[in-house]
């Protein structure tokens, strides 16, 4: 189900948002680790999951696949568990607990005759109320939650193997780099002349559009002053606006046929 543009508006300006009766709020960089661990359990591309649970709700299926590991003696994947740890984030149930405890702050409601089907995930809110969440709730729970933090889930028809396609060509023509989200929000820190400590009370998705912006901004500046002095680019200047991103155009995990057979050619 889409969101709607009142809701996509209040992602954007990293506000709460109210759905299901619950209150979902935006994580915070001081949760960034947290958030990273959990991130798998809704951004998971469900098509590419065996044919017997892509027609399931998510979080069905994430806990089918582990009740039945469970039950052939065999080690999960972990994911049902990141989806509440997810969850407990957007939330903010149990926070200051460690990450166990907020999992194990959900209990699950399944179906007596087939215990491997998952009606729903309770949960109290400060030892009081009681609230509960389908697996259809949690569908459109998982897509505010996405909005809400910057992250964005495939869409329902899309092809996983060319997704993986997609990422394995990006990974192939990228530079290694660290990776560390330390050295990232310092370097953010530095450029806003602000404190670290500022950052931690920062939203996710604040910290990932400031490093787009100044991605933009310097990427701008460096390559106009290189296309002043003749540089080309083969698929055109890759940062020709300070305002706006560029667009992405044709799918990069694409290659033409004749790029194919010059490879073919070469062996």
């Amino acid at each position: 189900m889409a969101i709607s543009q009142s809701i996509k508006r209040a992602c954007r300006r990293y506000e709460e948002v109210e759905a299901e009766g619950l209150t979902l709020y935006p994580i915070l960089v001081e949760e960034l680790e947290a958030f990273e661990m959990a991130r798998p359990g809704i951004d998971i591309v469900q098509q590419a999951l065996p044919v017997r649970y892509a027609a399931m709700p998510l979080l069905a299926a994430l806990y089918r696949m582990e009740y039945e590991a469970l039950e052939k003696n065999e080690e999960g994947i972990g994911l049902f568990s990141r989806a509440l740890l997810m969850l407990a984030l957007s939330l903010r149930l149990g926070r200051g607990l460690p990450l166990g405890k907020r999992v194990g702050m959900f209990r699950c409601k399944v179906d007596p005759q087939d215990r491997g089907c998952l009606k729903a995930v309770e949960f109290t809110v400060d030892g009081e109320e009681l609230w509960r969440v389908t697996p259809v709730q949690f569908q459109r729970l998982r897509e505010i939650a996405a909005a809400q933090n910057g992250i964005e889930l495939a869409a329902p028809e899309a092809n996983p193997e060319l997704l993986e396609a997609q990422r394995d060509l990006a990974q192939m023509n990228g530079v290694p780099l660290s990776g560390c989200v330390w050295e990232r929000i310092a370097a953010i820190a530095a450029l806003e002349h602000v404190d670290e400590a500022e950052i931690d009370q920062w939203p996710i998705l604040k910290l990932q559009e400031k490093t787009k912006t100044w991605q933009r901004i310097i990427g701008y500046m460096v390559c106009a002053v290189a296309e002043a002095q003749g540089t080309k680019w083969k698929n055109g200047n890759p940062h020709p606006s300070l305002f706006y991103e560029k667009e992405d155009i044709g799918n990069t995990a694409l290659r033409p046929a004749e790029m194919a057979t010059q490879h073919l050619g070469q062996m």
